[in-house]
């Protein structure tokens, strides 16, 4: 079985793009053979193809293509990338193929298997490829050209003009702003899609996904939820710390609805992406019926989140903003009247030795920060 280290399966498991989610693959790599675990948390979507590589390079088997290509189409990209690789597909059990190899031929986005009867050969790819082509030295210019007239008079095309203004007004850019940061050419071609003068090509609306996290059900189709929504269960803690570190952020944030004392966790990915993640964790623990075991569990993923970072701002939230928030309805940038705070840093603080409970309780009413700490103390 080839060695995987956790690490390295939770880069690949958030690598792939599309309509993959992390169960899925990483039930494919048990089947497979490639890595044996038991609890891997399952969900997060997908985002870019680099670790995919590594591990086809792994183990880079023609029949680990074939299995791979039957459960689901692979994305023309990870294609692509394979071909501008030039990974070498290795032998199958030791055979040696004497007549020249057969090349695998791209078909709708799958790869084609050779038609021969023995699977037990070498194949290399080389060269590159744009759309579907046969793979080989053996392409021309002609053949490369007439796939890619192809390939574009395949675009699909939506009416999602009004979704795309929605998403950029969420995250309060210009439409000159927005062209620039999608690489696009014309502001004003932007503006007659946004208008709905005219449709939107999926490879924009893709990406606007990457750039804002937005669904692509929901740009394609107005399916809910607009942003998905992980979560974390603290059991064990070090698998969710695990996945936080696996979306690589450069910031973290812990909201806080001060009416239910509901709390939760938005990693930011880009200036303009964040991963809502639901902690299912409301503060008045000291009201809690069962499910005192994840108390202890809280105050430890917490401290563990925040002792690399220091600098964790706490987000003072409104209600109707915190149930649009956590159900997908609304980007983090269109949460109204945010105030910062120490929030985690003062939860933390159990000995109350940053002197910050009476102005909690000014604030927010109530003495609930100091029940707080009371309750961890009492649990840990």
């Amino acid at each position: 079985m080839t060695n995987i280290n956790d690490a390295l399966l939770s880069k690949i498991a958030h690598a792939m793009d599309g309509p993959w989610n992390r169960s899925r693959f990483i039930d494919l790599l048990i089947e497979l053979g490639l890595y044996k675990i038991s609890d891997f948390q399952a969900g997060g979507i997908i985002r870019n193809y680099n670790f995919i590589l590594e591990i086809l390079q792994i183990h880079a088997s023609l029949n680990f293509l074939r299995e791979v290509n039957e459960r689901k189409q692979f994305p023309k990209e990870i294609l692509r990338e394979l071909l501008e690789a030039g990974i070498n597909l290795s032998k199958v059990d030791g055979v040696e193929e004497t007549s020249e190899p057969q090349k695998p031929v791209i078909s709708n986005g799958k790869i084609k298997e050779p038609e021969k009867a023995d699977p037990a050969i070498t194949v290399s790819i080389n060269g590159n490829v744009t759309g579907n082509v046969v793979i080989g030295d053996r392409n021309t210019a002609n053949q490369q050209s007439a796939q890619n007239n192809a390939s574009k008079s395949k675009e699909v095309f939506f009416d999602a003009g009004g979704r795309l203004r929605q998403v950029r007004e969420e995250i309060g850019v210009k439409s000159s702003e927005m062209i620039e940061l999608l690489g696009l050419q014309s502001e004003r071609q932007y503006l007659t899609m946004e208008r709905q003068a005219e449709e939107v090509p999926f490879s924009l609306l893709e990406l606007v996904h990457k750039l804002t996290g937005v669904s692509l059900e929901w740009l394609k189709h107005e399916e809910n939820p607009r942003y998905e929504i992980e979560a974390i269960y603290f059991n064990p803690i070090n698998r969710d710390l695990q996945y936080c570190d696996s979306l690589n952020p450069i910031e973290y944030f812990l909201t806080l609805e001060p009416k239910s004392l509901h709390t939760g966790l938005i990693v930011q990915t880009n200036k303009y992406c964040f991963q809502t993640i639901e902690t299912g964790v409301n503060l008045n623990l000291w009201d809690w019926l069962e499910d005192h075991w994840a108390i202890p569990a809280f105050y430890k993923f917490l401290k563990a989140l925040s002792d690399p970072w220091h600098d964790i701002d706490g987000i003072i939230i409104n209600a109707s903003d915190d149930k649009r928030l956590y159900d997908g309805s609304i980007h983090f940038s269109a949460v109204s009247r945010m105030k910062k705070t120490d929030l985690i840093y003062d939860i933390l603080d159990i000995n109350e030795t940053r002197g910050v409970v009476a102005r909690y309780s000014k604030t927010y009413g109530g003495n609930w920060m100091h029940k707080v700490h009371d309750t961890f103390k009492k649990y840990l």
